[in-house]
This record gives structure tokens, C-alpha cells and sequence, in this order.
């Protein structure tokens, strides 16, 4: 999602000279000369190139962008359910206000998903929630993952937001987790999970340097820099009982003495509760909250942190997503969002603002309005992109950036009528969102053979997905399992299909356990992952020049 060749950011025009605008309005004529030459002599090319699961890549288009895959229904409460039982009902689900979402059944929702390519034309990825559930997207199909099940866990329950999949063996989720006895707060503490390929190991909070509580975690955002490490951010809520300074930031290897650690970072002025975060690059960071908070991580500076805005409306934010520096949207209650385009972008992090406060850009295919909160926003570059948020009129709500201002609703096969909190677009071929009751939908184009439909054959269902979990002897789980079990536990789901049917015989012998926080971790091997390609990323040029 990210441009191949990103322009360093320009000066206020009002600073410079008319001699530097011509030299950078030549320049810039020049880029453009050298790129039209170039895709002139290359000719025209395949007009699909070829993506994970057979999937096809849809070039950018031209004009407004009408999706030719269709979302469907894969796992439910009325469609080959992998849970059944549990708490269903939070008054924050997935750490978001409720504002007309709830899960309103017995079994708790997904709150997020993602995923990478395995680097043999497949795909994996993990959707998380709460009360512990995990699942598992390999061989094209999902499975349930009962490592975090609070029967195993006990007398811990996990919570999980968000979830960032590096690898196989390279997996962060947040959240937050309750029992925990080392936790002061009667609410619990916010929790940072890593999984290796064989445990989750929560990650102790003093290397942090949290020495008390620490407040619930709602979003995490990753990315991997040109020497193939990997750097991120991790955002939650703000809390008088917790730790002081604000909103709770964590970042992730920038502090070169800690490698390898979450460190907190004091933002007293974010005085909300923070939802989502989004990384451009490393110098340039986003995060969204409660009461249209709009904060920046700005690295160019003498002194980089994090600044808090607010330009754009009071209203709260849940979800934000950027296809370049001078491109990106943010999402939250009623519908609103906001779009964010490059005239705002300097170095002067003063001046950084979001604008275009529309109140209902969202239109259903009849053209009426769609009111209800965003709670997750995908965008695959300035022309394309995807939606998902609370259900309106026992309607799922989908939709795709169809123009430059406007969001159009999109069908869904089997809709099953729930909110819908996290949402993962792979390419423009293939998606998936997740909700309310366990559910799972997912977006193919028209074009791809649908490997999640197709039968499984035996080698599919009978060998563990590739690099997940080494052979080795088996373990005494590190969490207690005698102590009773919790009163909301996950019942097992009746067999609905070949691919929801896997037995203990069909999976590796020893199941892994979540290690404590004083536990040391599997040292784990370097990620193997594969950063999902840029494809039709317009080139622009932000040089504006003003009359006199």
C-alpha cells in the first residue's frame, strides 16, 4: 500500500523562492517524463499479474472503482459455526463503543484478522477475539484454534483486539487480560502476546517500563525496513487507574539499547481512549481516538513524538488507514469519516491536519445514506479500498471506495445480518472481515476458483499448515490446569463440514500452551514472511504553485 517512490516532504510554499518552485515544478515534469517513457517502451503487458491462492491483481482504475469479487459468508451462528457458547455480550466489543453494535448472541466476537503471503503462493492469517478465540487461515480454509481457550488458560482469560502476522512462527495480538494476579486493577490489565509457531507467551510488562497496570490495548500496526527488521506500534485506552501520561503507546524496537521490547511512550496529551493506529514509515505514524483525536508520530523533527489534533470533528474515531503520506482516511461513529490528501503535509508537524469532515459518504446501491459507526477501514491505494462496520437494519455493512468521496455498500452471499469489527483486504482479489458471533466473511474475485468452497483432499486436513508447529516432545502446559473453570467457556462446535471437522488425530500430537509473562520465550527464527506487493500506487507530485 505504500508508494514505491515517496518525494521527501516539501516546505511551505509561502518559505520558498520562485527560483526553488521552478526547479521543483521541473523536476517534477521531469519525473513524470522518465515514468511515461518507461511504461511506453516496456509495451503493454500482462493486464493481471498473478497473486497468492491463483488470485488475479486488478490494475488500478481509471475511473471509479466497481469490485468484480463478492463477499460471502464462510463461518457463522447459522453457517458452519467454529464456536458455540461462551459470553457473547460486552459493552465494548473488540474495545469499541457499542454506538448500535453488540453482540447480541451467546458467542463472542471476532474483533480482527490478518494475515501474509507464505512465500509458496499461499496465504496464512489469524483472526483473534475475545474470550480467547483464535482461528487459523491455512490451505485455504479456516480452522479453530483452542490454545487460548480460558478452560486451558485458567484462571486467565484473554481478550485479544488486533492481531499483526509476521510469519509462520511470528505473530503479535493485544488486547487485554483478566485473573491476572500480578495486575493491580480490578478491570485487568492490557496484554501483548506473541506466538512463535508453538506457545503464545505473554509479554512481561516491567521490560516495558510499566510497573503497575496497564491499560487495555485496541490496535497494532507493524512494518518491516530496509535492513529486514521489524518496528511497530501498539495503542489503548487512557485511564486514571493505570499508569499516568495520557493514552497508553507502545512502540516496538525503537529504542536500540531495548531490542526486541515494547517500550511506553508518555503521551499526556492524548487525554482519550486510542483505537487504531496506522504505520506510513517509520518516521510518520497515525493514531485515532475517542472525541476526534487525530495524533501524529513525526520523526523529522529535532525532538520526534507524538503530537494529538483534533481538526477534524468531535466525533469518535475507530479506524484509520493511509495508502501513501498525503493519502488516507479515518472512520468512526455515524458513518462520518474523514479524508486526508497531501496539501496539509509539510515538515512542519504544526501544520498536519485531516479535512473533509463528511458526515454520510457512505451510499447504499439505491443511493440512500448509511448511518452507523466504521469500525475498520482497508484501503489498497488512492482509488480502492474497503469497509466494515456496525450492522444497520440486521444488515452486515461492506463497502468499497467507489470515487474520490464516496463509499458504496457492497452484497454479501449469506449475509449474516452482524456488526462486523476487523477487516484484512490481502489484495484487490482477496479479503476477509470478522464479527459479532464468530463470524467470518470473505471476498474473491470473480475470476479465482474459490479453494475455501473446494473439497479438501486428505493431505490438506491430515498435515499441519507449513512451519506452524515443529515436531517436538511433549511439554507440561506452563498454565495451571487444574484450578475450576471459568463460568463463559467455548463449547466444542458440531462437525459442519470437512474442513470444520478436524480431530486431535489430524493435528500435531502435542497442542501448544500459553507461557506465562515470567516465562522465557522461544527464541524464535528470523521472519520469513512476505510484504504484500504495491500495485497501481499513483505517482504524485505535491508541488503547488500559488499567483502572487
Amino acid at each position: 500500500m505504500l508508494p514505491f517512490l515517496a518525494p521527501p516532504p516539501a516546505r511551505r510554499l509561502g518559505r520558498r523562492r520562485p527560483a526553488r518552485r521552478l526547479a521543483c515544478l521541473g523536476l517534477a515534469l521531469a519525473l513524470a517524463a522518465v515514468f511515461a517513457a518507461g511504461a511506453s517502451s516496456a509495451g503493454p503487458g500482462p493486464a493481471r499479474a498473478a497473486l497468492p491462492d491463483g488470485l488475479l491483481q486488478a490494475p488500478t482504475p481509471d475511473g471509479p472503482w466497481e469490485p468484480d469479487g463478492s463477499w460471502r459468508s464462510v463461518h457463522g451462528p447459522s453457517l458452519e459455526p467454529l464456536w458455540q457458547g461462551g459470553e457473547g455480550r460486552s459493552d465494548r466489543p473488540c474495545g469499541a463503543m457499542a454506538d448500535r453494535a453488540g453482540n447480541r448472541g451467546t458467542t463472542p466476537p471476532l474483533c480482527a484478522v490478518h494475515g501474509q503471503p507464505d512465500g509458496a503462493g499461499g496465504w496464512i492469517g489469524w483472526a483473534v477475539g475475545e474470550q480467547g478465540m483464535l482461528a487459523r487461515y491455512t490451505a485455504g480454509h479456516w480452522e479453530r484454534v483452542d490454545d487460548l481457550d480460558p478452560r486451558r488458560t485458567s484462571p486467565l482469560t484473554y481478550h485479544l483486539h488486533d492481531v499483526f502476522v509476521i510469519g509462520a512462527r511470528d505473530v503479535w495480538a493485544v488486547g487485554w487480560v483478566e485473573g491476572d494476579r500480578g495486575c493491580p486493577s480490578t478491570l485487568g490489565c492490557g496484554a501483548v502476546l506473541h506466538y512463535d509457531g508453538v506457545d503464545w507467551t505473554m509479554q512481561p510488562r516491567s521490560p516495558m517500563g510499566i510497573f503497575a497496570c496497564m491499560e487495555r490495548l485496541n490496535a497494532i500496526d507493524m512494518q518491516q525496513d530496509a535492513e529486514g527488521g521489524w518496528y511497530g506500534w501498539a495503542v489503548g485506552d487512557k485511564s486514571d487507574d493505570c499508569q499516568a501520561g495520557g493514552a497508553l503507546y507502545l512502540g516496538y524496537n525503537y529504542d536500540a539499547s531495548k531490542p526486541d521490547t515494547w517500550r511506553w511512550f508518555r503521551v499526556p496529551q492524548a487525554s482519550r481512549n486510542m483505537h487504531d493506529v496506522k504505520i506510513v514509515e517509520r518516521g510518520d505514524v497515525w493514531a485515532v481516538g475517542e472525541f476526534g483525536i487525530e495524533s501524529h508520530w513525526h520523526e523529522p523533527v529535532a525532538n520526534p513524538s507524538w503530537s494529538v489534533y483534533g481538526k477534524s470533528g468531535a466525533d469518535d474515531r475507530f479506524s484509520v488507514d493511509l495508502a501513501d503520506p498525503t493519502y488516507g482516511w479515518d472512520a468512526g461513529v455515524r458513518g462520518r469519516l474523514n479524508r486526508y490528501v497531501g496539501t496539509c503535509h509539510d515538515d512542519d508537524p504544526g501544520t498536519q491536519c485531516w479535512f473533509d469532515n463528511m458526515a454520510s459518504p457512505i451510499q447504499d446501491q439505491s443511493g440512500n445514506k448509511v448511518i452507523t459507526a466504521i469500525f475498520d477501514l482497508d484501503l489498497i491505494d488512492r482509488r480502492r479500498g474497503w469497509l466494515v462496520g456496525a450492522e444497520d437494519s440486521r444488515r452486515s455493512t461492506i463497502a468499497y471506495l467507489y470515487e474520490d468521496k464516496r463509499w458504496k455498500t457492497a452484497p454479501i452471499e449469506g449475509d449474516p445480518g452482524k456488526s462486523l469489527y476487523g477487516l484484512h483486504v490481502v489484495d484487490p482479489g482477496l479479503a476477509f472481515a470478522v464479527g459479532d458471533e464468530g463470524t467470518i466473511l470473505e471476498y474473491r474475485a470473480v475470476e479465482a476458483p474459490s479453494t475455501a468452497t473446494a473439497s479438501p483432499s486428505p493431505s490438506v486436513t491430515a498435515t499441519p499448515p507449513p512451519s506452524a508447529t515443529p515436531e517436538r516432545s511433549p511439554e507440561p502446559s506452563a498454565t495451571p490446569g487444574s484450578s475450576p473453570e471459568p463460568s463463559a467457556t467455548l463449547e466444542p462446535t458440531p462437525s459442519a463440514s470437512p474442513e470444520a471437522s478436524a480431530t486431535p488425530a489430524e493435528t500435531p500430537a502435542e497442542t501448544p500452551s500459553v507461557v506465562p509473562p515470567s516465562a522465557t520465550a522461544t527464541d524464535r527464527p528470523p521472519p520469513s514472511a512476505t510484504l504484500r506487493p504495491t500495485d497501481g500506487v499513483p505517482i504524485y507530485a505535491p508541488f503547488v504553485l500559488k499567483r502572487r
